[in-house]
């Protein structure tokens, strides 16, 4: 499912950018987990952003954002994060946000 694998790509890239010694599967599984805790209504309207996100990328490269290079990936999120819009800009925040709070929080030794 296209959803999964975006946000591995989202913590995969997180991961690089920060040069972190973390497992992109046990990072990808605990910001699921987290979206999985949202409020129904909160979830609905974070789906809907992650589908708008993905459906973007995928009109403006012609492949989805897994499917993406790191640079390519690094360069989107760099758009979006600087974006004008709010919305955006909170958007990659919240990955960024619970990607480096899993990196620093859970030590190397338990995964």
């Amino acid at each position: 499912m296209r959803y999964k694998n975006t946000i591995e790509a989202f913590c995969e890239t997180f991961i690089f950018i920060y040069d972190a010694q973390a497992n992109c599967r046990y990072t990808r599984d605990f910001v699921l987990t987290q979206i999985a805790r949202m409020p129904d209504l909160f979830r609905f309207v974070f789906n809907l952003i992650t589908l708008f996100f993905i459906l973007s990328v995928f009109f403006s490269y012609g492949k989805t954002f897994d499917k993406l290079a790191k640079i390519q990936r690094i360069q989107i999120i760099t758009k979006w994060k600087n974006s004008k819009l709010v919305l955006c800009r909170d958007f990659i925040r919240f990955f960024e946000t619970f990607v480096l709070f899993e990196i620093v929080t859970v030590p190397r030794g338990v995964k």
